[in-house]
């Protein structure tokens, strides 16, 4: 059995300041918890919702920047999935032993927009 280990949410916004052509932010979320060698994690963001108000250029993503893991005889390793993708996350990770999720996101504009996105841990009984 699989059960919610962690949810979390964020409010990214981006609003134009001039003269400059657009704006764009991101960030970050470091998740540390522990689990055991054989035990299994799944995690993944999704956007919930995405407000384009005004212009005409406007993006969004959210995923898994890195994670860690720790084997059983104590040895971490730290897996940095986002770097080779374009926007810097993976879709989601499903792995064992995992201890530490890296969830990252950015919004951008050449006006407004906002979005909310959602953060997903789930860890094996």
């Amino acid at each position: 059995m699989t059960s919610l280990w962690f949810l979390g949410s964020a409010d990214p916004q981006a609003i134009r300041a001039y003269p400059a052509p657009f704006e764009y932010t991101s960030w970050t979320w470091d998740v540390e918890f522990a689990t055991s060698s054989g035990q299994s994690t799944y995690a993944r963001t999704s956007v919930n919702t995405f407000a384009i108000i005004g212009g005409v250029i406007h993006w969004i993503f959210s995923g898994i920047a890195s994670y860690q893991t720790r084997d059983a005889d104590g040895v971490e390793t730290l897996h940095l999935v986002g770097q080779s993708t374009a926007n810097g996350v993976a879709d989601f990770i499903y792995e064992t032993g995992v201890i530490e999720v890296t969830f990252g996101w950015g919004i951008g504009a050449d006006n407004l927009s906002q979005a909310n996105i959602n953060m997903e841990i789930w860890v094996s009984d």
